[in-house]
Protein backbone atom coordinates (compact mmCIF):
# COMPACT_ATOMS: atom_id res chain seq x y z
CA UNK A 1 0.00 0.00 0.00
CA UNK A 2 2.78 2.28 0.95
CA UNK A 3 4.59 2.19 -2.11
CA UNK A 4 1.12 2.67 -4.46
CA UNK A 5 0.95 5.95 -2.20
CA UNK A 6 4.67 6.83 -3.35
CA UNK A 7 3.90 6.10 -6.74
CA UNK A 8 0.30 7.94 -6.78
CA UNK A 9 2.67 11.30 -5.35
CA UNK A 10 5.59 10.36 -7.56
CA UNK A 11 2.88 10.57 -11.03
CA UNK A 12 1.00 13.72 -9.68
CA UNK A 13 4.33 15.45 -8.97
CA UNK A 14 5.30 14.53 -12.87
CA UNK A 15 2.01 15.79 -13.80
CA UNK A 16 2.30 19.09 -12.21
CA UNK A 17 6.13 19.30 -13.72
CA UNK A 18 4.88 19.12 -16.85
CA UNK A 19 2.38 21.63 -16.67
CA UNK A 20 4.39 23.97 -15.48
CA UNK A 21 6.71 23.38 -18.23
CA UNK A 22 4.02 23.21 -21.17
CA UNK A 23 2.74 26.95 -20.12
CA UNK A 24 4.83 29.95 -19.64
CA UNK A 25 3.51 32.02 -16.38
CA UNK A 26 4.60 35.03 -18.48
CA UNK A 27 2.41 34.91 -21.39
CA UNK A 28 -0.26 37.22 -21.35
CA UNK A 29 -4.01 36.24 -22.59
CA UNK A 30 -5.28 36.88 -25.86
CA UNK A 31 -8.13 38.78 -25.99
CA UNK A 32 -9.55 39.90 -29.62
CA UNK A 33 -5.89 40.30 -31.04
CA UNK A 34 -4.31 42.09 -28.52
CA UNK A 35 -1.64 40.57 -25.55
CA UNK A 36 -3.58 41.78 -21.96
CA UNK A 37 -0.35 43.06 -20.52
CA UNK A 38 -0.32 43.71 -16.77
CA UNK A 39 2.91 43.18 -15.18
CA UNK A 40 6.69 43.78 -16.06
CA UNK A 41 6.80 40.00 -16.79
CA UNK A 42 4.53 40.12 -19.22
CA UNK A 43 5.76 42.93 -21.02
CA UNK A 44 9.18 41.72 -21.16
CA UNK A 45 7.50 37.95 -23.00
CA UNK A 46 6.21 40.45 -25.18
CA UNK A 47 9.37 41.69 -25.99
CA UNK A 48 11.04 38.67 -26.47
CA UNK A 49 8.50 37.17 -29.01
CA UNK A 50 8.70 40.42 -31.16
CA UNK A 51 12.36 40.06 -31.29
CA UNK A 52 12.56 36.89 -31.72
CA UNK A 53 10.03 37.11 -34.76
CA UNK A 54 11.89 34.45 -37.98
CA UNK A 55 9.01 36.28 -40.18
CA UNK A 56 10.82 38.28 -43.20
CA UNK A 57 9.69 41.54 -44.35
CA UNK A 58 8.37 41.01 -47.72
CA UNK A 59 9.18 44.63 -48.62
CA UNK A 60 12.84 43.39 -48.28
CA UNK A 61 12.86 39.93 -49.73
CA UNK A 62 14.95 40.69 -52.32
CA UNK A 63 17.37 41.53 -49.95
CA UNK A 64 17.51 38.86 -47.39
CA UNK A 65 16.93 38.04 -43.59
CA UNK A 66 17.70 41.19 -42.70
CA UNK A 67 14.87 42.78 -42.22
CA UNK A 68 12.36 40.58 -39.57
CA UNK A 69 8.48 41.63 -38.60
CA UNK A 70 6.38 41.24 -36.02
CA UNK A 71 2.57 42.55 -36.14
CA UNK A 72 1.87 41.40 -32.69
CA UNK A 73 -0.62 43.82 -30.83
CA UNK A 74 -0.58 44.59 -27.06
CA UNK A 75 -2.98 46.64 -24.69
CA UNK A 76 -1.66 47.95 -20.78
CA UNK A 77 -4.60 46.92 -18.78
CA UNK A 78 -2.70 48.52 -15.68
CA UNK A 79 0.52 50.89 -15.05
CA UNK A 80 4.15 48.89 -15.19
CA UNK A 81 6.66 49.49 -13.07
CA UNK A 82 10.25 48.17 -14.08
CA UNK A 83 11.81 49.56 -11.29
CA UNK A 84 14.53 46.73 -10.38
CA UNK A 85 14.55 44.51 -13.50
CA UNK A 86 17.99 45.90 -15.23
CA UNK A 87 18.59 47.33 -18.23
CA UNK A 88 15.75 47.26 -21.08
CA UNK A 89 16.30 46.05 -24.02
CA UNK A 90 14.44 47.57 -26.53
CA UNK A 91 10.94 45.98 -28.42
CA UNK A 92 12.22 45.69 -32.23
CA UNK A 93 16.01 47.00 -33.34
CA UNK A 94 16.75 49.50 -36.37
CA UNK A 95 20.15 49.24 -37.27
CA UNK A 96 22.54 48.85 -39.82
CA UNK A 97 24.75 45.74 -40.75
CA UNK A 98 22.93 43.89 -38.46
CA UNK A 99 19.28 42.37 -38.23
CA UNK A 100 16.68 44.64 -38.10
CA UNK A 101 13.20 43.64 -36.16
CA UNK A 102 10.36 46.01 -37.52
CA UNK A 103 7.47 46.26 -35.15
CA UNK A 104 4.42 46.67 -37.14
CA UNK A 105 1.58 46.24 -34.78
CA UNK A 106 -0.61 48.23 -32.47
CA UNK A 107 0.59 49.23 -29.09
CA UNK A 108 -2.25 50.59 -27.00
CA UNK A 109 -1.39 51.89 -23.52
CA UNK A 110 -5.03 52.58 -22.91
CA UNK A 111 -4.13 55.62 -20.45
CA UNK A 112 -1.49 53.52 -18.59
CA UNK A 113 2.07 54.86 -17.95
CA UNK A 114 5.55 52.58 -17.77
CA UNK A 115 7.78 54.17 -14.98
CA UNK A 116 11.21 52.79 -13.61
CA UNK A 117 12.39 51.97 -17.61
CA UNK A 118 16.22 51.96 -17.72
CA UNK A 119 17.64 51.82 -21.17
CA UNK A 120 21.58 51.88 -21.85
CA UNK A 121 24.00 51.45 -24.32
CA UNK A 122 24.02 47.84 -25.85
CA UNK A 123 27.15 46.53 -28.33
CA UNK A 124 25.86 46.47 -32.15
CA UNK A 125 22.33 48.34 -31.17
CA UNK A 126 21.98 51.86 -32.31
CA UNK A 127 18.51 52.48 -31.97
CA UNK A 128 16.85 53.08 -27.89
CA UNK A 129 13.39 53.60 -25.94
CA UNK A 130 11.19 51.37 -25.04
CA UNK A 131 10.36 50.36 -28.12
CA UNK A 132 13.78 50.47 -30.81
CA UNK A 133 12.19 50.84 -34.02
CA UNK A 134 8.42 51.09 -34.79
CA UNK A 135 8.05 50.15 -38.89
CA UNK A 136 4.07 50.30 -40.03
CA UNK A 137 3.37 50.34 -36.56
CA UNK A 138 1.60 52.61 -33.80
CA UNK A 139 1.75 53.03 -30.14
CA UNK A 140 -0.69 55.33 -28.72
CA UNK A 141 -2.27 56.34 -25.07
CA UNK A 142 0.27 55.46 -23.61
CA UNK A 143 2.90 58.01 -20.59
CA UNK A 144 6.87 57.16 -19.83
CA UNK A 145 7.59 58.52 -16.00
CA UNK A 146 10.46 58.39 -13.80
CA UNK A 147 12.50 56.62 -16.36
CA UNK A 148 16.18 57.10 -17.83
CA UNK A 149 16.98 56.07 -21.84
CA UNK A 150 20.45 56.57 -22.60
CA UNK A 151 21.62 55.58 -26.04
CA UNK A 152 24.19 56.37 -28.88
CA UNK A 153 22.73 57.09 -32.59
CA UNK A 154 18.60 56.92 -32.57
CA UNK A 155 17.20 58.01 -28.93
CA UNK A 156 13.75 58.35 -27.51
CA UNK A 157 11.13 57.73 -24.55
CA UNK A 158 9.07 55.77 -26.89
CA UNK A 159 11.29 54.87 -29.98
CA UNK A 160 14.46 55.09 -31.19
CA UNK A 161 13.26 55.10 -34.90
CA UNK A 162 9.91 55.65 -36.13
CA UNK A 163 9.08 54.64 -39.69
CA UNK A 164 5.72 54.93 -41.73
CA UNK A 165 4.39 54.79 -37.93
CA UNK A 166 2.21 56.95 -35.76
CA UNK A 167 2.64 57.77 -32.00
CA UNK A 168 -0.31 59.22 -30.96
CA UNK A 169 -1.51 60.76 -27.37
CA UNK A 170 1.38 59.73 -25.43
CA UNK A 171 3.63 61.92 -22.87
CA UNK A 172 6.99 61.53 -21.89
CA UNK A 173 9.09 62.85 -18.79
CA UNK A 174 11.80 61.00 -18.68
CA UNK A 175 15.59 61.43 -18.84
CA UNK A 176 16.88 61.07 -22.90
CA UNK A 177 20.45 60.91 -23.26
CA UNK A 178 22.26 60.00 -26.23
CA UNK A 179 26.19 60.03 -26.75
CA UNK A 180 26.88 59.54 -30.26
CA UNK A 181 28.54 62.32 -32.57
CA UNK A 182 26.04 62.55 -34.42
CA UNK A 183 22.91 61.66 -32.47
CA UNK A 184 19.20 62.36 -33.15
CA UNK A 185 17.58 61.81 -29.95
CA UNK A 186 13.90 63.43 -28.87
CA UNK A 187 11.64 63.01 -26.25
CA UNK A 188 9.11 61.38 -27.49
CA UNK A 189 11.64 59.38 -31.10
CA UNK A 190 14.93 60.00 -31.77
CA UNK A 191 13.92 59.79 -35.50
CA UNK A 192 11.09 60.04 -38.05
CA UNK A 193 11.68 58.45 -41.33
CA UNK A 194 9.16 57.91 -44.44
CA UNK A 195 5.72 58.78 -43.20
CA UNK A 196 5.50 58.86 -40.03
CA UNK A 197 3.35 60.89 -37.36
CA UNK A 198 3.59 61.72 -34.31
CA UNK A 199 0.23 63.64 -32.70
CA UNK A 200 -1.15 64.55 -29.65
CA UNK A 201 1.69 64.22 -27.69
CA UNK A 202 4.04 66.30 -25.16
CA UNK A 203 7.24 66.02 -23.17
CA UNK A 204 8.35 67.14 -20.03
CA UNK A 205 11.62 65.41 -19.74
CA UNK A 206 15.16 66.33 -19.96
CA UNK A 207 16.50 65.57 -23.26
CA UNK A 208 20.31 65.94 -24.28
CA UNK A 209 23.00 64.95 -26.02
CA UNK A 210 26.67 64.96 -24.44
CA UNK A 211 28.70 63.74 -27.30
CA UNK A 212 30.88 60.64 -27.10
CA UNK A 213 33.25 60.95 -24.15
CA UNK A 214 35.16 64.38 -23.79
CA UNK A 215 34.93 65.18 -27.87
CA UNK A 216 32.45 67.83 -27.73
CA UNK A 217 32.53 68.25 -31.50
CA UNK A 218 29.92 66.39 -32.83
CA UNK A 219 26.71 67.46 -34.94
CA UNK A 220 23.97 65.60 -33.01
CA UNK A 221 20.10 66.75 -33.29
CA UNK A 222 18.26 67.02 -30.31
CA UNK A 223 14.40 68.24 -30.28
CA UNK A 224 11.96 68.20 -27.46
CA UNK A 225 9.44 65.35 -29.44
CA UNK A 226 12.17 64.06 -32.15
CA UNK A 227 15.25 64.97 -32.87
CA UNK A 228 14.83 64.53 -36.65
CA UNK A 229 11.36 64.94 -38.94
CA UNK A 230 12.43 63.12 -42.64
CA UNK A 231 11.18 64.42 -45.73
CA UNK A 232 7.45 63.59 -45.39
CA UNK A 233 6.50 63.23 -41.84
CA UNK A 234 4.69 65.35 -39.77
CA UNK A 235 4.94 66.25 -36.02
CA UNK A 236 0.87 67.70 -35.09
CA UNK A 237 -0.87 68.78 -32.17
CA UNK A 238 2.47 68.49 -29.80
CA UNK A 239 4.31 70.94 -27.17
CA UNK A 240 7.42 70.52 -25.16
CA UNK A 241 7.57 71.61 -21.43
CA UNK A 242 11.11 69.95 -21.12
CA UNK A 243 14.92 71.28 -20.94
CA UNK A 244 16.82 70.27 -24.21
CA UNK A 245 20.83 70.45 -24.25
CA UNK A 246 23.43 69.75 -25.96
CA UNK A 247 27.18 69.73 -25.23
CA UNK A 248 28.64 69.59 -28.64
CA UNK A 249 29.55 73.21 -30.38
CA UNK A 250 27.89 71.97 -33.75
CA UNK A 251 24.42 70.29 -32.55
CA UNK A 252 20.94 71.64 -33.87
CA UNK A 253 18.56 72.05 -31.12
CA UNK A 254 14.82 72.53 -31.15
CA UNK A 255 11.89 72.78 -29.06
CA UNK A 256 10.25 70.37 -31.07
CA UNK A 257 12.59 69.29 -33.66
CA UNK A 258 16.40 69.48 -33.88
CA UNK A 259 16.78 68.73 -37.68
CA UNK A 260 13.50 68.96 -40.15
CA UNK A 261 13.57 67.64 -43.90
CA UNK A 262 10.04 67.81 -44.37
CA UNK A 263 8.37 69.38 -46.73
CA UNK A 264 4.63 69.87 -44.96
CA UNK A 265 3.88 73.18 -45.14
CA UNK A 266 2.92 75.08 -41.97
CA UNK A 267 0.47 77.96 -40.94
CA UNK A 268 2.76 79.58 -38.61
CA UNK A 269 1.97 83.34 -37.02
CA UNK A 270 2.54 82.73 -33.04
CA UNK A 271 6.27 83.47 -31.43
CA UNK A 272 4.89 80.11 -29.37
CA UNK A 273 5.86 77.59 -32.44
CA UNK A 274 9.44 77.49 -33.89
CA UNK A 275 9.08 80.21 -36.59
CA UNK A 276 10.55 79.06 -40.24
CA UNK A 277 10.13 75.18 -39.79
CA UNK A 278 7.92 73.07 -41.95
CA UNK A 279 6.18 69.77 -40.87
CA UNK A 280 5.69 70.41 -37.93
CA UNK A 281 1.86 71.66 -37.28
CA UNK A 282 -0.40 73.21 -34.33
CA UNK A 283 2.86 72.95 -32.40
CA UNK A 284 4.33 74.56 -29.02
CA UNK A 285 7.43 74.90 -26.47
CA UNK A 286 7.89 77.18 -23.14
CA UNK A 287 10.01 80.47 -23.35
CA UNK A 288 13.73 79.57 -22.33
CA UNK A 289 13.58 75.98 -23.45
CA UNK A 290 17.22 76.26 -23.83
CA UNK A 291 18.27 77.21 -21.09
CA UNK A 292 19.56 76.11 -17.80
CA UNK A 293 16.07 77.31 -16.38
CA UNK A 294 13.87 74.08 -15.33
CA UNK A 295 10.56 74.32 -16.25
CA UNK A 296 8.36 76.18 -13.53
CA UNK A 297 5.18 77.39 -14.67
CA UNK A 298 2.73 77.39 -18.03
CA UNK A 299 1.50 80.49 -18.76
CA UNK A 300 -0.61 82.39 -21.39
CA UNK A 301 -0.41 84.11 -23.73
CA UNK A 302 3.71 83.55 -23.86
CA UNK A 303 2.85 79.93 -23.99
CA UNK A 304 0.91 79.57 -26.70
CA UNK A 305 -1.66 81.23 -29.08
CA UNK A 306 -3.92 79.04 -31.42
CA UNK A 307 -2.53 78.24 -35.27
CA UNK A 308 -4.73 79.20 -37.87
CA UNK A 309 -6.95 81.41 -36.05
CA UNK A 310 -6.56 83.72 -37.95
CA UNK A 311 -8.77 82.03 -40.44
CA UNK A 312 -11.84 81.82 -38.66
CA UNK A 313 -11.27 85.98 -37.18
CA UNK A 314 -10.67 84.77 -33.44
CA UNK A 315 -8.16 84.80 -30.86
CA UNK A 316 -7.71 81.63 -28.84
CA UNK A 317 -5.17 81.09 -25.97
CA UNK A 318 -4.88 78.38 -23.15
CA UNK A 319 -2.50 78.91 -20.43
CA UNK A 320 -1.51 76.28 -17.56
CA UNK A 321 -0.89 76.22 -13.62
CA UNK A 322 2.37 76.33 -12.33
CA UNK A 323 4.53 72.89 -11.05
CA UNK A 324 2.58 70.13 -13.06
CA UNK A 325 4.88 66.61 -12.23
CA UNK A 326 4.08 63.23 -14.20
CA UNK A 327 0.51 64.36 -14.99
CA UNK A 328 -0.76 63.29 -18.80
CA UNK A 329 -2.81 66.59 -19.83
CA UNK A 330 -4.52 65.86 -23.37
CA UNK A 331 -4.51 68.25 -25.86
CA UNK A 332 -6.18 71.40 -25.44
CA UNK A 333 -9.74 72.34 -27.13
CA UNK A 334 -10.07 76.45 -27.56
CA UNK A 335 -12.42 78.52 -26.14
CA UNK A 336 -13.14 81.71 -28.25
CA UNK A 337 -11.97 84.70 -26.56
CA UNK A 338 -11.28 83.45 -23.31
CA UNK A 339 -8.22 81.52 -21.20
CA UNK A 340 -8.49 77.70 -20.07
CA UNK A 341 -6.66 77.04 -17.34
CA UNK A 342 -4.62 73.46 -16.99
CA UNK A 343 -5.27 71.90 -13.50
CA UNK A 344 -3.98 69.31 -12.25
CA UNK A 345 -5.36 67.89 -8.86
CA UNK A 346 -2.88 64.86 -7.69
CA UNK A 347 0.68 64.17 -8.42
CA UNK A 348 -0.30 60.83 -9.04
CA UNK A 349 1.85 59.94 -12.50
CA UNK A 350 -1.63 57.93 -13.35
CA UNK A 351 -3.69 61.15 -13.66
CA UNK A 352 -5.72 62.59 -16.34
CA UNK A 353 -6.65 66.04 -16.77
CA UNK A 354 -8.34 68.23 -19.60
CA UNK A 355 -5.94 70.94 -21.10
CA UNK A 356 -9.90 72.16 -22.04
CA UNK A 357 -13.09 73.61 -20.77
CA UNK A 358 -14.14 70.95 -18.81
CA UNK A 359 -17.79 71.34 -20.57
CA UNK A 360 -16.31 70.23 -24.17
CA UNK A 361 -13.71 68.04 -25.51
CA UNK A 362 -13.02 67.25 -28.68
CA UNK A 363 -10.88 63.76 -29.81
CA UNK A 364 -10.12 61.82 -32.59
CA UNK A 365 -10.24 57.79 -31.39
CA UNK A 366 -10.05 55.25 -34.17
CA UNK A 367 -10.98 57.62 -37.15
CA UNK A 368 -14.10 59.26 -35.48
CA UNK A 369 -14.43 62.72 -34.19
CA UNK A 370 -16.10 61.63 -30.98
CA UNK A 371 -17.49 65.01 -29.36
CA UNK A 372 -18.17 65.82 -25.35
CA UNK A 373 -20.71 67.86 -24.83
CA UNK A 374 -22.63 68.96 -21.75
CA UNK A 375 -25.77 71.18 -23.62
CA UNK A 376 -26.76 70.47 -27.30
CA UNK A 377 -25.00 72.60 -29.91
CA UNK A 378 -25.08 72.94 -33.72
CA UNK A 379 -21.77 71.56 -34.76
CA UNK A 380 -19.98 72.46 -38.27
CA UNK A 381 -16.64 70.38 -39.28
CA UNK A 382 -14.50 72.42 -42.20
CA UNK A 383 -11.28 71.25 -44.18
CA UNK A 384 -8.15 73.11 -43.54
CA UNK A 385 -9.21 75.13 -46.48
CA UNK A 386 -11.89 76.33 -45.25
CA UNK A 387 -14.56 73.99 -46.79
CA UNK A 388 -17.85 73.04 -44.76
CA UNK A 389 -17.50 69.23 -44.74
CA UNK A 390 -20.24 68.30 -42.27
CA UNK A 391 -22.96 69.88 -40.41
CA UNK A 392 -25.10 68.89 -37.61
CA UNK A 393 -27.14 69.62 -34.75
CA UNK A 394 -25.38 67.58 -31.18
CA UNK A 395 -27.02 66.34 -28.41
CA UNK A 396 -25.58 66.85 -24.93
CA UNK A 397 -23.32 64.09 -23.93
CA UNK A 398 -20.69 62.04 -25.99
CA UNK A 399 -21.81 61.99 -30.17
CA UNK A 400 -19.27 60.46 -32.64
CA UNK A 401 -19.27 61.37 -36.44
CA UNK A 402 -17.73 59.04 -39.16
CA UNK A 403 -17.02 58.86 -42.42
CA UNK A 404 -14.47 61.67 -42.75
CA UNK A 405 -11.58 61.21 -45.13
CA UNK A 406 -8.36 61.39 -43.67
CA UNK A 407 -6.73 64.74 -43.40
CA UNK A 408 -6.72 67.85 -41.32
CA UNK A 409 -10.23 69.62 -39.86
CA UNK A 410 -11.73 72.00 -37.83
CA UNK A 411 -14.46 71.43 -35.51
CA UNK A 412 -16.26 74.36 -34.77
CA UNK A 413 -19.47 74.62 -31.94
CA UNK A 414 -21.92 77.49 -31.67
CA UNK A 415 -20.71 77.30 -27.83
CA UNK A 416 -17.34 78.83 -29.17
CA UNK A 417 -14.89 76.00 -29.10
CA UNK A 418 -12.63 75.25 -31.54
CA UNK A 419 -10.72 72.13 -31.90
CA UNK A 420 -8.41 70.60 -34.83
CA UNK A 421 -8.78 67.15 -35.47
CA UNK A 422 -6.44 65.01 -37.41
CA UNK A 423 -7.77 61.87 -39.11
CA UNK A 424 -6.08 59.12 -40.76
Amino acid sequence: MRNKLYFCLAVLLMMGTLSAKGQNVSEPQLVDGYYQIENAEQLKWFRDQVNSSTEIDPEYADIGEDFTISRLNAKLVADIDLSGTGSWTPIGNYNTGIRNHEYAGTFDGQGHVISGLTVNEISGRISYGLFGYVWRGTVKNLGIVNSTIKGTDYVGSICGMLGNGTIDNCFSTATVIATGDGARVGGLSGGLRKTSFIRNTYNAGIVTATGAGSDTTGNPSVGGISGYIGSESLVINCYNAGLISAACENAKIGSITGDNYSEQYTYSQTKALEEGTVGISNCYYLKGIVSDDQVKTLSAPDFVTMINSDLFGVNDYWQGTASFSNCMLLIPTFQEGNLVQVTVSSDDPTAVDKVSDAANNVRVIDGRVCIITSDPVNMRIVSITGRTVRTGRLAAGTNEISGLPGGVYIVLLDNGTRSKVLIR
